[in-house]
């Protein structure tokens, strides 16, 4: 079974044209395997005019206004149950590889691919990823890989599509909630730890269309939620307002 790659995007196409597309494009991704997924007829078109065709397979029309959750809901509902997916955001411009001391951009995005759904299988899990932030610093010493709980950011996830929706009452932080899911679920999960992909973080126009005092709030209100759902998985960050951690003893967590 092959895999596909996802990318919700919305008014973004240059954007998407120049960073997630070009970025695949670089690492020999075939356009065959990519679909675009927008809001409406209107955004449809918007990409249609502005896209080459060859640098895609098909722009798949939600008629969601949900948000990013409501995005990915639709494109687990829209593949097939077991399918491999991709999924990207649409402002990942590259991907970036622990070198020493040092991060450098790799071109090897085929092979992680492949690795990452190989090691789904070998393992029986459902869900793997990258490290957060490309931050080389935080990234040495680090294990290549590793299999407990860690949050898998949404920019750049890899799954085995089985159904799982993500809480629409988050707007931001859904990615969390689906990297939980998936290690009650499954036991585990993969996360390789030397390897993160660069992409718009906590800026206005980045993919969540907020300002600081907006998102700061709607981070306050998703605490909450994860919070309540998991309370022996998660909770608040007293050094950072909005943020939630990981309870890393009652999860015998490295």
């Amino acid at each position: 079974m092959d895999y596909v790659v996802a990318i919700p995007t919305f008014n973004r196409v240059d954007g998407l044209f120049n960073k997630t597309l070009s970025m695949l494009k670089q690492n020999k991704i075939p356009a065959n395997k990519i679909y675009i997924f927008v809001h409406n007829e209107d955004q449809k078109k918007l990409y249609a005019e502005g896209l080459p065709k060859d640098c895609y397979n098909k722009i798949v029309v939600t008629n969601l206004n949900k948000g990013l959750a409501g995005q990915r809901n639709f494109i687990v509902d829209y593949f097939k149950e077991n399918q491999k997916i991709l999924s990207l955001d649409d402002d990942v411009s590259a991907i970036l590889k622990l070198k020493g001391d040092k991060l450098a951009p790799t071109y090897t995005l085929q092979k992680i691919i492949k690795r990452g759904f190989d090691l789904c299988k070998e393992y029986n899990y459902t869900l793997w990823g990258l490290y957060p932030s490309p931050n080389a610093f935080y990234m040495e010493g680090q294990k290549n890989f590793t299999t407990d709980l860690r949050f898998i950011v949404g920019a750049f996830m890899g799954f085995i599509n089985k159904k799982r929706r993500a809480n629409p009452d988050l707007k931001i932080r859904q990615d969390y909630d689906l990297s939980i899911q998936a290690y009650l679920k499954d036991g585990g999960l993969i996360r390789f730890n030397t390897l993160c992909a660069k992409y718009a973080i906590y800026t206005k126009n980045g993919g969540v269309g907020q300002g600081q005092s907006e998102r700061l709030t709607q981070l306050k209100r998703e605490s909450k939620i994860l919070i309540k759902e998991y309370p022996e998985i998660v909770y608040h960050n007293k050094q950072r307002e909005g943020e939630i951690l990981l309870k890393r003893d009652a999860l015998n967590l490295q």
